[in-house]
């Protein structure tokens, strides 16, 4: 019969499999609980929420913790949430996806925070919960893929060269409020590989040999790169 196909159900499972931990950094109550209730409702994301709030109560938490998303608020009692933020990457939590909660006036200071790379992305309060939802899961989703897909194997550089390419046609720059950026790591087996392939990627726009590495005879090449229409690549 249409409609059973059993596959359907055990891919809605698999969608559902990893429960996220999400930390909450907000002294508002009211506003803790709009987002926990969002958060849980979401369809796509199984999560546990917990809540901080202050930041020196959100880096104990994190010390403690592994957490796979960080929504913190911009105006916070003992530090404001860029700068919490900020220490957050300094201090290698940067497996999380980090979002900064801001009120109306607060826009161009979470812009320089996407641009610094110091925030995924922002959330304008008041919110549209559906919005919230959506960001918040498109963005795991995203981490996920790239995770899965970052080392890849590619027989030569003509090959290499097509991938990047494909990345970067795949990614998408429509909104100021996130930032994308892709990070991809090629083996090559001699140097004479990898100087075509540095060589060839200097002619391509918003890509750069981000580290190199010399490891069992072979040339381990991380590469970063932005969509096309980006101005510029920092």
């Amino acid at each position: 019969m249409e409609g059973n196909n059993p596959m359907d159900k055990s891919s809605q499972k698999n969608e559902r499999s990893k429960i996220y931990n999400i930390l909450l950094v907000e002294d508002d109550f009211e506003i803790t609980d709009q987002l926990e209730r969002i958060l849980k409702n979401a369809q796509t994301l199984d999560c546990n929420v917990t809540t901080a709030r202050s930041g020196k109560e959100g880096f104990e938490y994190l010390r403690e913790n592994e957490y796979d998303v960080l929504l913190a608020e911009y105006d916070m009692p003992d530090m404001d949430g860029i700068e919490f933020l900020r220490k957050v990457k300094e201090e290698n939590f940067d497996e999380m996806m980090r979002f900064l909660i801001i009120d109306e006036g607060d826009e161009e200071r979470a812009k320089e925070a996407v641009s610094e790379e110091i925030i995924h992305q922002y959330i304008e309060n008041p919110w549209d919960s559906e919005e919230v939802k959506l960001t918040v899961c498109e963005k795991l989703k995203r981490k996920e893929i790239r995770e899965k897909e970052k080392r890849l194997d590619v027989s030569d550089v003509s090959e290499a060269l097509n991938t990047v390419e494909y990345f970067q046609e795949k990614m998408t720059g429509e909104s100021e409020k996130t930032i994308d950026k892709e990070t991809l790591i090629f083996e090559f087996d001699s140097s004479s590989e990898f100087n075509k392939f540095s060589f060839e990627l200097k002619r391509m726009k918003n890509i750069q040999i981000l580290d190199v590495h010399v490891f069992e005879n072979k040339y381990v090449v991380n590469v970063g790169l932005y969509p096309k229409s980006y101005e510029k690549i920092k």
